[in-house]
């Protein structure tokens, strides 16, 4: 009971603070009682509490203490320190925090204050003790275990001494938290560190004032005289120890050293185990002149090839060696030559070293002498090992060496010259593989900074080579003699006359690299071609190598050669090489400069053409108008090499053999390409084919091609009467009326669908005499078809649309032939197809959509009637006619009553709805229909901008994009559909219809330019817009706020939801408008606009006040945003005269009300909101999730877009305002 008594007494003391307290005395009474010692793990674990706060207390009066207790005190602590003796003991828990404490309160320092003697007692004890605690336990070496369960348990205990001995004793609450705090800051901190942390204080505070000599003996004896088994730790302890006071021990001094590392050490022993080469790698640090201190010693652990020290050894001295400074290693430099000397012995584990070394050692390394005497040395020998891992290491290591140090690159070319070898002379493909990339890798780096030392602006000077180049190769007996064929060379030099010179021998001195380089590239390249079977992975290298060099080089275009020759000469699918050629040219190199590329390296032969040329067309999918230009630019080339009527008639001859032998390139398709090659050399000059044999062999391909041949002839033969082309019934009379009428008489009925389209329109284009005896028996073989609906269905109403398109000039055959053409449209395609209640035999699948090899045969007879009636009235253009547009208004409407008795699915359905707003569209882009178009249709139109399936959404808003950016074009009022497209649900849909808003935009604000500048309609952008007030996309906003005062999605002015969903509407719309594009309109124009509508009425229904509400509250919402859109750039002069848009019409309400409730203003224009409105059935206008959306729907709307007739006749003239008011003629 008297510990207890006496540990409260000292607790009060400590909580109360009392400045009078002698916590000196408490302390040594302390160190007396040998409380440590108690039994009691809990008493011990208290009395380190007490201890703790007592240490930091007692830090600040030492001063005044007695001498002698504090030295009792000080020798009782470091004595306690061997109380650490494993971590499994109980005191191990106590330990930690009491060597923490001696290290953080730099208690032990206090005896800087004794006597010399006591303080060398003092300091001999505590690092006797530090190094006896390293050598008993390695655990210290790790950082100390635990302390998430040594938490748990230290508190548990003072918990249960506190609940136990209540009555007895009161655990005081300042006393239990600071010593919770102490254990838990001190989780994870090592023994060894506070060793360390113990010791480094101690000398910088104790023993800089007193003589270190004793503690230089206790550091000698440990590093020699330890256990095999301890040495490595001690002397990672003592190497930290003399790095962090080395200053004020004064150590460590050559002879100390020289005695402590390498004395008395004997053969047998290994510097590895005992720790010395870890020791020596440390105090490298802070003693440069080291190494060669201990090089005597080591020299021989180098030599001795079987020693286990040898690779530890060598990489030591290695790393030191590269961290030195370059000073250092001039002056050093023999000593290193030793070293390097025994590299070269030859070992495997010294690959790496090798590698590592080199690449530092040239990398600090300026001499030019020792670089070149050490690649020789060191470099040079490694190639010739035969080691493939050793070698590729190297190459790599060379690359980035001359990557990073250019000095080595353009002055060296040994390192280069290595590489050359390596890639001829190579034992292993790999490494030939690894060479050619490596040089292509520095060419490339080579010449993207060949001019980092330049100015800016440069002249050209011409610099002329030797007329002979001799050129020694590394590691033959040969020397290469190369004559160069090419041009002059171009080469760039200084203005400034101090670095011209310099500048100008760089740029010769680069240029023989080249050239060096260059004449061994030949070389390897037809070594190459001679294995066959690694061609595919020695062409990756050199294509790699060949798009490295600079574009204006005359002789990258044999290496080109080269590769084409190869890739020509390969039998196993060159095209996938070629596509790979293309690919890396388009990575180093723009898509453009990659065709002049390729192209310019062609040869005149036939086989070359169809080989290269059909290649490069057909892997870069240049099929669509995308990429018109590098098709251009590629038979632009190929033309200038020479291409006549004679060679081309050689290359279709070749065209026909491949096809017959299968086909050498295209092996899936036979034909594909090269018939694909053929069409773009027509579509550039057509006389190229008027020859009888090539008449002959598209006639024979009619007659025994596949489906895809007879398609892809049928377009050539159509491409012939395009200037300056002719007829071929004028050129060749006799063939085209035996032979290729009736081919094609018979394909307009029994071929494909697009068979028949361009069969008429072949028929219409080549036949010029005796036209009633041909078209007549054709018109009336289709009204057979039509009649019957046979398996041909299909293709004659394809048929009748494109007759409707093509309708013959000749007056004698206009009235027959328009009366035909009427009949089969009212009756076979209005009447008993589009109106008809036709249920389909097979059973509609349960999908929401249809690819384009999944559509039913009636669901494809309705498209295509759809499409015939579209044809038909672009074609005729009678406003007579017009009304038969209501007839496409059912089909696009989403209304399940329509559909009922045809037994349609949905699929289906979503399949028709998209055709017919296709073809609306497509009407819609005749002035003269237009004018006539009604509002009650557009607000029709518009839903499929929201339709329910995505496919629909996107096809639609693809036509319409593709509608707005042709010219004439769409009108601009329907730019207002894609914005609507923030009504439906689907974020990412209306993603896109933003890009494509933007692209509409942008196209229809060119065309003000050309009007302008080219037509010369006006005498400025501003004089255009004031008289063709009608051209401005500014007056799409009037559409798409009476649009959305007609949409079924949006519900009520008092629902939030709606409100927002509008908001983003306008906004999507107002930002492309104001943001975006040049030639944009002032706020001005467009307040005045949404004040007019707000005066207005609606002219579809006057009388909706719904519908008027709706969109008085749009342009509300229109106003309110206008202040918080960045404004663009380009500003243009608003019209003078102001002109409301033909969907409004002025009210006599003057005054203005606001028809937005202030709640829900206040909620929009802070972005918060509520529900939607109860009225909202959202749920059925969600998206399904179809997951089968494919890319063939997407390519056969571009392939059809690119296929329409471009010479449709459209009178912009009618597109004036006034006559628009026209269109409710239909409502």
């Amino acid at each position: 009971m008297g510990v207890f008594n006496y540990l409260k007494h000292v607790d009060l003391v400590l909580e109360n603070d009392d400045e009078d307290s002698n916590y000196f005395d408490i302390l040594y009474s302390l160190t007396e009682m040998d409380f440590i010692n108690h039994k009691d793990i809990h008493v011990r674990l208290w009395v380190g509490f007490c201890f703790q706060k007592l240490l930091a207390k007692l830090s600040s009066k030492t001063d005044h203490c007695d001498k002698e207790k504090l030295q009792l005190i000080l020798e009782f602590l470091i004595d306690n320190m061997k109380g650490v003796k494993s971590s499994n003991e109980s005191v191990y828990k106590y330990s930690v925090l009491f060597l923490e404490r001696l290290s953080s309160a730099e208690t032990l320092c206090a005896c800087s204050s004794l006597p010399d003697e006591a303080v060398t007692n003092i300091s001999c004890t505590l690092f006797y003790t530090a190094f006896q605690l390293i050598k008993v336990d390695r655990s210290l070496y790790r950082p100390a275990v635990s302390f998430p369960r040594a938490r748990s348990a230290a508190v548990t205990s003072a918990r249960d001494l506190y609940l136990t001995n209540a009555g007895l004793l009161q655990f005081s609450t300042y006393t239990w938290s600071c010593g919770v705090k102490l254990v838990i800051e001190n989780n994870g901190i090592s023994i060894f560190s506070s060793l360390l942390n113990i010791l480094v204080r101690f000398v910088h505070q104790v023993l800089s004032l007193h003589d270190v000599t004793p503690v230089l003996d206790i550091i000698y004896v440990n590093i020699i005289k330890p256990s095999r088994k301890e040495k490595p730790f001690v002397a990672k302890f003592t190497s930290n120890l003399i790095l962090a006071s080395a200053d004020i021990l004064e150590l460590p001094t050559q002879e100390f050293l020289q005695s402590c590392l390498v004395g008395k050490i004997l053969p047998k022993d290994s510097l590895v185990s005992e720790g010395k080469l870890d020791l020596i790698g440390q105090l490298h640090k802070i003693c440069p002149w080291l190494v060669a201190t201990v090089w005597g010693q080591l020299r021989h652990i180098l030599k001795e090839r079987n020693s286990p020290d040898r690779p530890q050894t060598m990489m030591l001295l290695a790393k030191m060696f590269c961290k030195s400074q370059s000073n250092y290693i001039s002056q050093h430099y023999s000593t290193w030559r030793v070293f390097l000397d025994s590299l070269l012995i030859g070992s495997e584990t010294d690959n790496t070293l090798v590698v590592q070394f080199a690449k530092e050692f040239l990398s600090v390394q300026q001499n030019k002498c020792e670089q070149k005497q050490f690649i020789e040395l060191c470099l040079v020998p490694l190639v010739n090992r035969g080691d493939e891992n050793l070698v590729l290491d190297l190459m790599s290591a060379i690359v980035d060496l001359l990557q990073i140090n250019t000095q080595l690159f353009t002055e060296n070319t040994d390192l280069l010259e290595i590489l050359v070898t390596v890639a001829r002379e190579g034992n292993e493909f790999e490494q030939r593989e690894a060479a050619m990339s490596s040089l292509g890798q520095l060419f490339s780096h080579f010449y993207q900074n060949l001019d980092d030392n330049s100015a800016p602006d440069l002249n050209k000077k011409v610099i002329l080579p030797g007329p002979r180049t001799l050129v020694p190769v590394y590691k033959t007996k040969t020397t290469v003699c190369l004559q160069p064929p090419w041009p002059p060379y171009t080469c760039s030099y200084l203005q400034n006359e101090d670095n011209c010179l310099l500048t100008e021998e760089r740029m010769k001195r680069l240029l023989s690299i080249w050239l060096s380089l260059e004449s061994c590239h030949y070389d390897i390249i037809r070594d190459m071609m001679v294995s066959s079977y690694c061609l595919r992975c020695h062409m990756r290298s050199l294509m790699k190598l060949v798009v490295s060099a600079p574009r204006d080089d005359p002789r990258i275009e044999v290496l080109q050669y080269e590769v084409l020759e190869v890739l020509d000469r390969s039998k196993s699918s060159p095209s996938k090489l070629m596509e790979e050629f293309v690919t890396i040219l388009a990575k180093n190199q723009s898509i453009r400069t990659a065709m002049e590329t390729v192209v310019q390296v062609e040869s005149n032969t036939t086989k070359q053409l169809i080989s290269v040329s059909a290649n490069v067309i057909c892997t870069l999918k240049i099929i669509n108008r995308a990429v018109a230009q590098m098709v251009e630019l590629i038979l632009f080339k190929i033309l200038l090499f020479g291409i006549d009527v004679g060679s081309f008639t050689v290359l279709v001859l070749q065209v026909m053999k491949d096809i017959k032998e299968g086909g050498k390139i295209s092996n899936h398709n036979p034909g594909k390409k090269e018939l694909r090659l053929l069409y773009e050399l027509l579509s550039w000059q057509p006389y190229l084919a008027f020859d009888e044999n090539v008449v002959k062999f598209f006639l024979e391909l009619l007659t025994v091609g596949d489906t895809d041949q007879i398609t892809q002839t049928l377009k050539i033969i159509s491409l012939l009467s395009k200037p300056p082309g002719k007829p071929l019934g004028e050129v060749y009379p006799g063939l085209t009326q035996e032979h290729l009428v009736p081919l094609l008489q018979r394909l307009a009925i029994i071929g494909t669908p697009k068979q028949a389209k361009y069969s008429i329109r072949c028929l219409t284009s080549h036949v010029k005499d005796k036209r009633e005896h041909i078209f007549h028996p054709v018109l009336k073989d289709m009204h057979k078809v039509l009649s019957c609906r046979d398996e041909q269905y299909e293709t004659v109403i394809t048929a009748v649309g494109h007759w409707a398109v093509h309708l013959p000039t000749d007056l004698r055959l206009q009235q027959s032939f328009y009366k035909v053409i009427d009949t089969f449209i009212h009756t076979n395609i209005v009447k008993e197809l589009l109106y008809s209640k036709v249920v389909p035999s097979e059973e509609p699948l349960t999908c929401t959509w249809y690819k384009d090899y999944e559509i039913p045969a009636h669901t494809r007879c309705v498209m295509a009637g759809i499409k015939t009636l579209a044809n038909w009235m672009r074609a005729r253009k009678n406003p007579t006619n017009v009304k038969i547009i209501l007839t496409l208004v059912w089909l696009i409407q989403d209304n399940k009553e329509n559909w009922k008795d045809t037994n349609m699915g949905d699929a289906d359905q979503a399949r028709v709805r998209l055709s017919a707003g296709c073809a609306l569209l497509k009407i819609c882009e005749v002035p003269a229909l237009w004018t006539f178009f009604s509002t009650a249709l557009l607000t029709k139109l518009v839903c499929l901008i929201t339709d329910k399936v995505k496919q629909v959404r996107l096809g639609f808003a693809r036509r319409l994009t593709r509608g707005l950016c042709k010219e004439p074009g769409l009108p601009n009022d329907l730019l207002a559909f894609f914005p609507l497209s923030e009504l439906s649900p689907d974020r990412q849909v209306c993603q896109q219809m933003r890009e494509m808003l933007r692209k509409a935009i942008v196209a229809k604000r060119l065309r003000y330019r050309r009007l302008v500048l080219i037509e010369q309609v006006a005498v400025s952008t501003d004089h255009l817009i004031n008289s063709h007030a009608h051209l401005l996309v500014e007056h799409s906003v009037g559409a798409a706020v009476f649009l959305l005062g007609f949409h079924p999605l949006f519900f009520a002015i008092d629902s939030w939801f709606d409100l927002y969903q509008v908001q983003c509407a306008l906004k999507q719309l107002l930002e492309e408008l104001i943001t975006a594009a040049p030639l944009r309109m002032d706020d001005k124009f467009y307040k005045d606009l949404f004040t007019a509508i707000h005066s207005s009425r609606n002219t579809l229904v006057p009388d909706d006040e719904l519908a008027n509400k709706k969109m008085w509250a749009a342009c509300e919402l229109g106003l309110s945003l206008l202040p918080n859109l960045q404004k663009g750039s380009g500003k243009v002069k608003t019209p003078e005269k102001f002109l409301l848009p033909v969907y409004f019409e002025p009210s006599s309400q003057t005054a203005w009300t606001d028809y937005i409730p202030t709640s829900l203003a206040k909620k929009l224009k802070s972005g918060k909101g509520g529900q939607r409105s109860a009225t909202s059935p959202l749920e059925e206008v969600q998206p399904p999730s179809d997951m089968r959306v494919n890319v063939e729907d997407e390519e056969s709307e571009n392939e059809e877009s690119e296929d329409e007739e471009k010479g449709v006749l459209q009178d912009s003239r009618h597109m004036d305002t006034n006559h628009r008011k026209l269109r409710e003629g239909l409502t």
